[in-house]
């Protein structure tokens, strides 16, 4: 049997709290500040968790809660990203400016040798 039109109702409203809460929240707070049972706030908690919609701490068994980071996690392996190919992108350009030198450089040597030969 799936969840209930109330038990989505009751991670809405966890999701909220947590997602609004810059620190981490304890089942019995969000219990107490949304009007549930400790147990009914927990086994959402714990639905969350599995479905990866927050995270759990366990501290001296307790059970506190946070928003999931791994939006965070991916934006900074995106900035990360485009930071190395922007890098690559640079190391490349560098290597074709010093190919282009070293071929004027033989170019001006030939012409150099040309120009004492034919004098």
């Amino acid at each position: 049997m799936g969840i209930t039109r109330k038990g989505i109702l009751i991670q809405e409203q966890i999701l909220n709290l947590v997602e609004k809460r810059e620190n981490p929240i304890t089942s019995r707070q969000i219990a107490i500040e949304l009007k549930y049972s400790w147990n009914t706030i927990q086994q959402h908690c714990l639905e969350l968790l599995l479905q990866g919609k927050i995270q759990r701490i366990i501290v001296s068994n307790m059970h506190l809660w946070t928003r999931k980071v791994v939006s965070d996690k991916k934006y900074s392996l995106d900035i990360l990203d485009k930071a190395i190919s922007k890098e690559i992108d640079k190391q490349i350009e560098q290597i074709i400016q010093n190919q282009k030198r070293e071929t004027h450089k033989e170019d001006s040597i030939q012409n150099e040798e040309q120009n004492l030969y034919e004098n």
